[in-house]
């Protein structure tokens, strides 16, 4: 009797030995990610030359589902020593893929508003960072700090009283414990969120959010009524006239607007999210159901810059980040300030030749542009600045994509969402 039990046990454990072999070989495996390349979506190597070493290991999902745009794969590497975490960035039959100026073209054109893409990165959330380090305000007491609020009074005149984000909006972001990791490059599209309260809603009362790209300063109007109106107004600033003389700011152009009857209570917080995303303006609230979006071509250049600069650096004029009340006292909480993924004109594929790393003596000309074949996917990093990618050894065979990762495992499990959505 006592035979048959281990008889039995070491079949089950046979058993299950191989059912895990053939899930490990046919199914899925668990990946050690060892490099920094997508941070902050995966954490791998050093965040700096002297801190500690974090290896995540993602679930990777096999399988032949040919991925989308922005999913995360896994590919070997090019000497095949190491399987690399990636995002798709061109799918087949991408035709004139290129990246400029941080964002990614298709057919040469941005993507369109309602294509989902990757969630962006937070860059600041008073949750975990100082406010006072991070905002300039008036020190005459019409701006104060109460826990965990701004209070602000605005002027009966536009543009009231502001808050302004000064840190340059480079390709920061916070790590696993919420600690800030400086960045080094100047990216171009950004996101608020926050939620604001007015202590006496009345008529008259304007709530401003302005974000700046360029020589360009959109913004975001709520104006109480009734009725409310929302609106997008465009301000195009010229910091330099005719032998350098300062110009009056010319008025602004109104991009789009919608009238709402609105009831605000007073002392209520209500969310609002306005963001500049690859040239797509789009300002919401979930508890005032406000949604406007805008389009538009492209960014006025910041008047004055040399012609001798290098294109692939964006070049931004003032506070990238401002918002405030006019005519009244307003409250402002949960601030986060979040960026989009910027890709480098590092590399030799889908680049233009005055990007940032084309003047190594040797290198191959660069291909501006590229297109896709019905089998191909090219493939970018997170961290651009540090990721070594398809700009470099161009696309991918879809046979040499090992899987999908699915989530983080180890050491703090999460599902990994590639896209949100628009």
């Amino acid at each position: 009797m006592r035979r048959r039990r281990w008889s039995a046990c070491l079949w089950a454990l046979a058993g299950g030995t191989l059912l895990l072999l053939l899930a490990k070989f046919f199914v899925a495996d668990v990946y050690r990610v060892d490099s920094g390349s997508m941070r902050p979506t995966l954490c791998g190597g050093r965040e700096r030359p002297d801190g500690e070493e974090e290896s995540e290991r993602v679930l990777v999902l096999y399988g032949r589902e040919r991925p989308q745009r922005f999913d995360l794969v896994v590919v070997r590497s090019m000497d095949g020593s190491k399987p690399l975490v990636k995002r798709v960035c061109g799918v087949p039959g991408d035709q004139d893929l290129m990246i400029r100026g941080g964002d990614l073209f298709v057919g040469r054109r941005r993507l369109p508003s309602e294509t989902p893409r990757p969630a962006p990165v937070p860059v600041y959330d008073d949750r975990y960072l100082s406010p006072e380090d991070f905002f300039e305000f008036r020190r005459d007491g019409s701006v104060q700090r109460a826990g965990a609020e701004w209070i602000v009074v605005g002027e009966a005149y536009p543009p009231g009283n502001l808050l302004h984000y000064h840190p340059e909006l480079r390709d920061d972001y916070l790590d696993r414990r919420h600690r800030r990791v400086p960045g080094v490059i100047e990216v171009n599209d950004a996101r608020l969120e926050l939620e604001f309260a007015l202590e006496a809603p009345g008529p008259g009362q304007r709530l401003h959010f302005q974000l700046s790209e360029e020589g360009d300063l959109f913004e975001a109007e709520l104006m109480l009524g009734p009725p409310a109106v929302l609106r997008l107004v465009r301000l195009n600033r010229h910091l330099l006239g005719d032998g350098g003389a300062p110009q009056e700011e010319p008025p602004g152009r109104e991009l789009a607007r919608t009238q709402v009857e609105l009831e605000l209570e007073a002392g209520r917080f209500y969310d609002l999210e306005f963001s500049n995303i690859d040239n797509h303006l789009r300002v919401r609230s979930r508890a005032l159901g406000l949604d406007l979006a805008q389009s538009y071509a492209g960014n006025e250049p910041l008047y004055g810059a040399s012609d001798l600069r290098d294109p692939s650096v964006p070049q931004h004029m003032g506070a990238r980040v401002r918002f405030g009340v006019e005519r009244g006292r307003a409250r402002f909480r949960a601030v986060r300030i979040l960026r989009d993924l910027f890709y480098t004109e590092d590399g030799r594929f889908a680049v233009r030749a005055r990007g940032r790393g084309q003047a190594r003596p040797g290198a191959l000309p660069p291909d501006d542009t590229v297109s896709l074949g019905p089998d191909d996917y090219f493939l970018l990093g997170d961290n651009s600045a540090a990721s070594t990618d398809s700009r470099h050894f161009g696309s991918r065979k879809a046979s040499e994509l090992l899987g999908r990762p699915l989530a983080v495992v180890w050491p703090v499990p999460r599902w990994l969402r590639p896209v949100e959505a628009p």
